[in-house]
């Protein structure tokens, strides 16, 4: 794959989302340093977590699901099988993160959605915005933009 393209201003909105998201997912992992304010305890952190679902993560889902997905689908095989695993993730994780409760798999399970949801925000960040970004051109990338910026 080439080196990482500078984020085109369009997509910029979405990784935003994805800098918390990112932050979430480290503080769910075991072995984290607890990082100051935040919680420590796993029923902490499942009190965080479904806070963060229904306020940030719930909404990112929808957005992309509903508005880029469907705008970048149907052009570049690459792109299509990506929005299928990112798809299959967003499921995955609302599932989990739902399914989540106090008890004794809770610091597993909490590792467990953490690191889907970091393998999940870097495969975003990595391969689908570096392949729209190449894929898709200026216009297109502004109207991409502009269909996010209405839902925000």
């Amino acid at each position: 794959m080439s080196p990482p393209l500078k984020r085109h201003s369009s997509l910029i909105p979405l990784s935003h989302d994805h800098q918390t998201g990112l932050l979430l997912a480290m503080i769910l992992k075991k072995e984290t340093p607890q990082y100051r304010g935040m919680p420590g305890t796993t029923e902490g952190k499942l009190k965080l977590l479904k806070e963060r679902f229904d306020v940030e993560l719930k909404p990112h889902f929808d957005k992309e699901e509903n508005i880029l997905f469907p705008m970048i689908t149907g052009r570049v095989e690459e792109i299509d099988v990506l929005i299928d695993e990112l798809i299959g993730d967003h499921n995955k994780l609302r599932v989990w993160i739902t399914e989540a409760k106090e008890g004794a798999s809770l610091y597993d399970d909490l590792d467990k959605i953490g690191n889907l949801l970091d393998d999940h925000i870097r495969k975003e960040e990595r391969k689908l915005f570096q392949l729209v970004q190449e894929n898709f051109s200026e216009d297109e990338l502004k109207e991409i933009g502009g269909s996010l910026s209405k839902e925000s």
